[in-house]
């Protein structure tokens, strides 16, 4: 590699560089826990958790009685 480069510190590209330095953001705030619960543990180790104060908005389609069902059809 080119050393005026590497004297710089650009010898590793920002992809090689960010992730060194990466953060787990461990809470989401959009998704049922239902749903989060296969990315969560397919891809974060169960590290990923949804926010405890998410409130699911009334259904524009009537549907009452069925805030524990992540998706309706």
């Amino acid at each position: 590699k080119n050393e005026w480069l590497q004297n710089l510190g650009l010898d590793r590209s920002l992809f090689e560089r960010y992730h060194e330095d990466a953060h787990m953001l461990d809470t989401q705030y959009r998704m049922h826990e239902g749903i989060c619960a296969f990315p969560s543990v397919a891809f974060y180790k169960s590290r990923l958790k949804t926010w405890q104060g998410l409130k699911r908005l009334p259904s524009v389609l009537g549907h009452t009685g069925k805030e524990s069902c992540p998706v309706i059809f």
